[in-house]
């Protein structure tokens, strides 16, 4: 394939523009790049976004690289000469330079965009106290979960011909080894078997696996499953990536992206759909 294959005119100019600004040294193209690569990125895997994510990946290295240079900077000339600065150089011999008063402030923790910045009220000391008796801790703490006007609402795994499917609802064919999975070749355990299938129901749905998707259905989950993407780290990312590739279901399309493979059938998401929607018949 030429190299300039499927690329408009309009998009060599970009990626041109992009390369020129890369090899600057000056900071400010530093910024714009990122900028410009935000504004052209989108999901289509085409010639142009394949070339987006090289150059994406080279600014990363330089951000990466500049990063470290100004640390140590922080740390070495930089501050030197800020200490020196700071001296107060004008003051005549013999006098002492006013020693600064600081108000000693209460520290507080860093709050987050649009955090309540008061203390809380004794209504909402109440509605919580209410809302951990009704729901427990786990569910309200959950990062897969979202709580409104004190009600905690648990998003479904999938949604399936319109029917929302949630873990309750199918959990106990894997638990109770009621299901008959021919389509995979391994005989696994309950929560991992369950949590593939769900995985192979997204990736139908989604057209392709990658981490944001991932971590957007796989928090849902509930606590203790081995593959719960938390804020400690995303397990059923890797596992899911090493199974479907073990089994040939899977095939990577393009760098952290995966496509269903021509095993991966339309057959396969029939029957774990027409399985999942009449147990909730």
């Amino acid at each position: 394939m030429a190299k300039n294959q499927g690329l408009t005119p309009d998009d060599r100019v970009k990626l041109k523009t992009l390369d020129t600004l890369l090899n600057s040294d000056v900071p400010r193209s530093h910024t714009i790049v990122a900028a410009l690569i935000i504004q052209h990125w989108c999901e289509e895997h085409n010639v142009f976004q394949s070339q987006l994510v090289m150059r994406a990946e080279r600014w990363r290295r330089q951000h990466i690289k500049l990063k470290q240079q100004w640390r140590r900077g922080e740390f070495g000339v930089f501050n030197d000469l800020m200490r020196i600065l700071e001296l107060p150089g004008d003051i005549e011999p013999g006098v002492r330079a006013p020693k600064k008063s600081r108000t000693k402030k209460i520290t507080q923790p860093s709050l987050l965009p649009k955090a309540p910045s008061g203390m809380i009220s004794d209504k909402e000391v109440a509605g919580f106290l209410k809302m951990l008796d009704a729901d427990g801790i786990s569910d309200i703490f959950d990062p897969g979960n979202y709580i409104h006007d004190n009600t905690v609402f648990r998003p479904p795994l999938i949604l399936l011909d319109g029917k929302s499917i949630f873990f309750d609802d199918i959990w106990s064919m894997y638990h109770n080894s009621t299901i008959k999975r021919n389509w995979d070749p391994e005989d696994r355990s309950p929560e991992i078997a369950m949590a593939l299938d769900c995985v192979l129901l997204i990736i139908h749905k989604e057209k392709k696996w990658t981490r944001p998707i991932a971590d957007r259905h796989l928090v849902r989950l509930p606590w203790g499953h081995p593959w719960k993407t938390t804020t400690t780290g995303r397990p059923g990312w890797n596992a899911s990536l090493h199974i479907l590739n073990e089994i040939g279901m899977i095939k990577r399309h393009h760098g952290q992206t995966w496509h269903l493979s021509k095993d991966a059938c339309v057959a396969t998401r029939i029957q774990i759909v027409e399985i999942w929607l009449n147990k909730l018949l």
